[in-house]
């Protein structure tokens, strides 16, 4: 009888990098479903049944549901987020003696990598996932050798990669209990047991490497939405137009979902490769290009939308929205815009913890988080956030990021003087 195998996904990260958004990255919707969700869709296609989502408490009670009439997918709790290692002791009752792939929540691969994972599973051997990166990624390099894997160097620096090759988490073991048992001998104080253990296996067993060419994108920081949902736009979108309410003098290309209840006023354009989620109103003269409306939202009259995400319940009236993240229920008043563009045609740079950090993007506009207000004629500049259940007022000029739960309002300098003239009449 063969041994069961299981997929676990790590989903008990804090995503302390992800700020400002409220949604944790495994539960960000995106085209219909989440990130955890595309995964757990892909892991069931190619027929790998046997799923454990290690989660945190928060996540917990929003993914019980999603998963409730699921009998192949299974919730185990990782009480404090202590990295990957704690996460797969938090299951060593239940994987046991059985084979297990382990995959990070947010992470997304095309099916087809999938596919290759399943039927290489089938041949027992152990393997990692590697995948060719020209510029420098800040994670961890494989180290192979005759197709066979010798180490992984997490963070070697720039320009001293050991490989060009990226690690990607899918790592499969054909006994779980072996790779769980060297987790527990590490002894560093350091929160890489899990990559310590790898490395002390791969001296005792080969890992094969599977050289992945699909798209794959990490998802670490807020503008990775970004990247993600372009990517997913251009390579998985299923074109279908799901409502009959479209203005005869609206313009729609082919490559453009729109969802049931859509309405599209007259003159409006969509570009693709877009998405219009259910229920959502484009407005006349409203132009959105390659990009993603979720449920429920407003696109204004004159309002122009590009390679955004724009999140379920958010309303624009009159705007400009470029190269932008907004959560969900975002409002934005009349004549308020989003700059996506450095005048010195540089980079745009992003607060982390306070510290700057080059995005590497040189259109990028704003990361503002979920139930935000902005009032009329705002003009909010690139890389800048802003947090959750804040307002900005009318006419002012958001250079700075703005925290959750704040109000930003600018005091106008009126001046008042007499007039003693007449008004003539028409």
């Amino acid at each position: 009888m063969k041994p069961t195998t299981y997929a676990v996904i790590l989903a008990g990260g804090i995503g302390r990098r992800f700020k400002p958004f409220q949604q944790s990255k495994p539960l960000f919707p995106i085209q219909g479903s989440t990130l955890i969700g595309r995964n757990v869709e892909k892991l069931l296609a190619a027929g790998i049944k046997d799923i454990v989502i290690v989660t945190n408490p928060a996540d917990e009670v929003l993914l019980r549901p999603l998963f409730f009439d699921t009998k192949t997918v299974r919730l185990v709790i990782q009480a404090n987020p202590y990295g990957m290692a704690n996460a797969l002791l938090s299951v060593e009752n239940i994987v046991g003696e059985g084979a297990m792939l382990v995959l990070n929540a947010a992470d997304q691969v095309e099916q087809s990598l999938f596919d290759e994972m399943a039927s290489c599973m089938k041949k027992h051997q152990a393997f990692v996932v590697g995948r060719q990166q020209k510029t420098y990624f800040n994670g961890g390099y494989l180290v192979v050798k005759n197709s066979i894997l010798q180490s992984i160097v997490e963070k070697p620096g720039e320009g001293k990669q050991p490989s060009d090759l990226v690690n990607l988490v899918f790592h499969y073991f054909p006994v779980a209990s072996v790779f769980i048992g060297l987790i527990k001998k590490q002894k560093s104080e350091s929160d890489d047991h899990y990559e310590q253990a790898l490395n002390k296996m791969a001296k005792t067993t080969a890992f094969a490497v599977i050289k992945y060419k699909g798209y794959w994108q990490p998802v670490k920081y807020p503008w990775d939405i970004l990247t993600l949902s372009q990517a997913l736009l251009e390579s998985e979108l299923k074109p279908k137009i799901e409502t009959r309410q479209i203005a005869k003098s609206a313009i729609i290309d082919k490559n453009v979902y729109l969802g049931p209840g859509v309405i599209v006023h007259e003159h409006a354009v969509i570009k693709g490769p877009s998405y219009v989620g259910p229920f959502s109103v484009i407005g006349n003269h409203a132009f959105v290009r390659q990009s993603y409306i979720g449920s429920d939202c407003v696109i204004g009259t004159g309002s122009e939308v590009a390679r955004s995400y724009i999140g379920d319940h958010s309303w624009l009236h009159q705007n400009y929205v470029g190269d932008s993240v907004l959560e969900s229920n975002v409002a934005m008043g009349a004549g308020s815009v989003i700059a996506n563009f450095r005048l010195d045609e540089q980079p745009v740079f992003f607060r982390i913890d306070n510290q700057k950090m080059n995005t590497g993007k040189t259109h990028l506009g704003a990361i503002i988080a979920s139930d935000v207000r902005i009032g009329v004629e705002v003009a909010i500049m690139p890389g800048v956030k802003i947090g959750h259940n804040s307002i900005v007022g009318p006419g002012s000029i958001v250079g700075e990021d703005i925290g959750r739960f704040t109000r930003v309002f600018v005091k106008p300098n009126l001046k008042k003087i007499p007039f003693k003239g007449t008004i003539s009449k028409r």
